[in-house]
């Protein structure tokens, strides 16, 4: 991650063999630091769907999926390197039922807190929610809020979620969830949501139907 606080959001995600998350990998290593490293033993710790936040305090945090191997339940973590430094990690939750995808986002509200959502399926008969998390120690720890912010459940039998980002504007918090829905006519789509109290709880926007060609989205 860029060290740099002109590009805070410089993210570079590299996997094992030096291959390079998205596109195009960086061309140098210039102004980065690592955030976490990993071995090449069986039980390595392996990381997916990160999400990366520059706080107010000039600390870098980086939320992702941990797991260490097919049948293994998965974990959310924070990792966080401050200013000077130091680097740590805190795990939040660890899932329910094993290859379950745990997509979360780092926001940051007004003074100095930052909020972590979460997808989280912790009643499989029942379908997936999105959990809220507070902290006001700038990362360094993290409070369950809610732990169930939608207004309904999502149905993992015949919908699977792939992505979940927020943002803050306006005294809102906005979530958008591309989720995938193998028996529409157009699978990959968004769901649009808005939170008035800091991303407790969520109001349904928009559900872009699965009908049209120009609602696509494979991110």
């Amino acid at each position: 991650m860029t060290t740099d606080a002109i590009r805070a959001g410089g993210f570079a995600w590299r996997e094992s063999g030096g291959a390079w998350q998205g596109k195009d990998g960086p061309l140098g290593y210039a102004g980065f630091g690592t955030v976490h490293t990993w071995s090449a033993s069986g039980t390595a710790e392996l990381y997916t769907y990160p999400h990366v936040l520059y706080t107010s305090a000039g600390t870098r945090l980086v939320t992702t999926q941990k797991t260490t191997g097919v049948g293994v339940l998965q974990t959310l973590r924070v990792h966080r390197l401050t200013p000077a430094g130091a680097m740590t990690s805190v795990d939040i939750v660890s899932s329910a039922v094993s290859g379950q995808p745990l997509h979360s986002c780092l926001v940051a509200l007004p003074e100095s807190r930052l909020l972590l959502l979460a997808y989280y399926d912790d009643l499989p008969s029942t379908g997936a929610q999105v959990r809220a998390y507070l902290s006001v120690d700038d990362g360094a720890s993290w409070a369950l809020q809610a732990s169930a912010c939608l207004p309904a459940y999502v149905d993992t039998t015949t919908v699977t979620a792939r992505r979940l980002r927020a943002c803050y504007y306006g005294g809102q918090v906005l979530m958008i969830l591309a989720v995938r829905v193998p028996a529409a006519t157009v699978p990959d789509t968004l769901w649009q949501y808005a939170s008035i109290d800091d991303g407790v709880s969520f109001a349904l926007v928009e559900a872009v139907a699965g009908t049209s060609s120009t609602s696509t989205h494979t991110g």
